[in-house]
């Protein structure tokens, strides 16, 4: 209704439908790359390669349930999805580097709750 008061043009507002998804993807995929690891959790590759991986997952999942959703036919996923699955990991593959990190990460505080935890499992157990 917004858009035919404003008379915005149809490739306008199916621009601004399709661009605030990915943007919505993509700020997951970045929370995803980058979050701090816990105890016994690893990342290899670096946070870049992480996060455009992550993206290429979320991408690829959320255009195949829009497709079958909405039964667009292969040509809708394929058209979208696959470009941005491509040079998500075009992406990666190049800032991608030889370090392997082992969790934790976290801030100190978090790492002593953590600390804390573990050693009331282990006595739980014991």
């Amino acid at each position: 209704m917004d858009a035919r008061e404003r008379r915005m043009k149809n490739y306008r507002l199916w621009t601004v439908l399709v661009t605030i998804p990915l943007f919505t993807l993509l700020a997951f995929a970045l929370y995803q790359g980058n979050k701090c690891l816990k105890v016994g959790q690893t990342r290899s590759g670096g946070r870049g390669w992480d996060s455009c991986k992550w993206y290429a997952i979320i991408v690829t999942i959320f255009f195949t349930t829009v497709d079958i959703s909405f039964l667009k036919g292969p040509f809708f996923t394929i058209g979208i999805a696959l470009p941005n699955v491509i040079v998500s990991l075009l992406i990666g593959l190049i800032i991608k580097k030889n370090v392997k990190e082992i969790g934790p990460t976290c801030p100190l505080e978090t790492l002593e709750k953590q600390e804390e935890t573990l050693e009331k499992q282990d006595s739980s157990q014991a």
